[in-house]
């Protein structure tokens, strides 16, 4: 009998470890699954690194210098940004978001909803900039007082649709959230990027895609009337935006003579400031083996390209209704 019961003991407590085990295996899988970010990767870069010659007026390049000129990986959750030196500059404002900032010298901040998903990004700037860029003294915290302390020229980026950041668990119905202008849904009072979700859509829009796409940056678009260049993928996904100025700009932007796109084809002439913003894959950005000859890099680099076949955009045909 008291075998029984010491094995009955056994049983019961075997039982209820493999309870706990389980129980615990759920609770690490869920958490898990809260805690990846809804967009994976998004990244800053001139397109190169900052040489001391650069900066001989003043001595030589300050490591905050190097640091804006490399590569600057935007923190992707409201943890990761407050373990990498960023801190929150306002609660969530409905429509928007919270906003953080890293230091004055970096000339944007991050956007974040209410369960800590980055949304998006909003750039500044003392200089004129044009359009979309708008001149403002905002945005502004919840008791009227600006972020920032003085008027400047600020655009939004937002990849995640802002309209209900401020509630826990927002579902979101894609995960970039670009055509702002024509979407019925946005913020219009916000000045925002435009960027067709499709090359498709791009090309109805009236973007022009070169016929090389740039390893290592993807397929630009051009449009004359912006001042800004749209990067999709083979696939026609977009994956970044490139941003050009002539008015003398602190980094991360940088001083280039031109823009060389894919097949050496040259895509901006003239000699600019301009940065580029990633928020998709870019390294394989190009299909493999349509390699071009000529030269796929930013600035006019060794590198190949790959032949540009976007999808052109296709009406879709209405479909009859039935006859009686």
């Amino acid at each position: 009998m008291k075998d029984l019961l010491k094995n009955t003991k056994l049983m019961v407590i075997g039982g209820l470890l493999i309870i706990g085990i389980i129980v615990a295996a759920i609770i690490i899988v869920i958490t898990n699954s809260q805690s990846e970010p809804l967009i994976k990767n998004v990244f800053i870069t001139a397109g190169g690194a900052v040489s001391n010659d650069t900066y001989q007026s003043r001595g030589g390049a300050t490591e905050a210098d190097k640091e804006l000129s490399a590569q600057i990986e935007i923190p992707l959750t409201v943890n990761l940004a407050s373990q990498s030196g960023w801190s929150k500059a306002t609660e969530c404002i409905p429509g928007q978001g919270r906003y953080y900032k890293k230091t004055d010298s970096y000339p944007f901040m991050t956007i974040y909803d209410f369960d800590g998903n980055l949304i998006g990004l909003y750039q500044f700037s003392n200089n004129k900039m044009s359009t979309p860029w708008e001149e403002t003294v905002g945005p502004y915290k919840l008791n009227g007082e600006p972020i920032l302390s003085q008027t400047h020229y600020g655009v939004y980026l937002f990849l995640l649709d802002p309209t209900n950041a401020c509630e826990s668990g927002t579902a979101y119905e894609s995960v970039y959230y670009l055509s702002s202008r024509f979407n019925t849904a946005s913020p219009s009072s916000l000045p925002s990027y435009l960027i067709p979700d499709t090359a498709a859509l791009a090309i109805e829009q009236g973007w022009d895609s070169l016929p090389y796409c740039s390893q290592g940056r993807g397929n630009y678009f051009t449009k004359s009337d912006e001042e800004y260049l749209l990067m999709y993928n083979s696939a026609g996904s977009p994956i970044g935006i490139y941003q050009k100025s002539l008015e003398v700009m602190d980094l991360p932007w940088r001083k280039i003579p031109k823009l060389v796109g894919g097949g050496g084809l040259d895509v901006i002439t003239d000699e600019h400031y301009g940065v580029f913003i990633y928020f998709g894959d870019n390294i394989r950005a190009c299909k493999t083996g349509e390699t071009a000859a000529g030269s796929g890099s930013p600035y006019g680099g060794p590198a190949s390209a790959a032949r540009s076949t976007p999808t052109p955009y296709v009406e879709p045909t209405a479909t009859p209704l039935p006859t009686d």
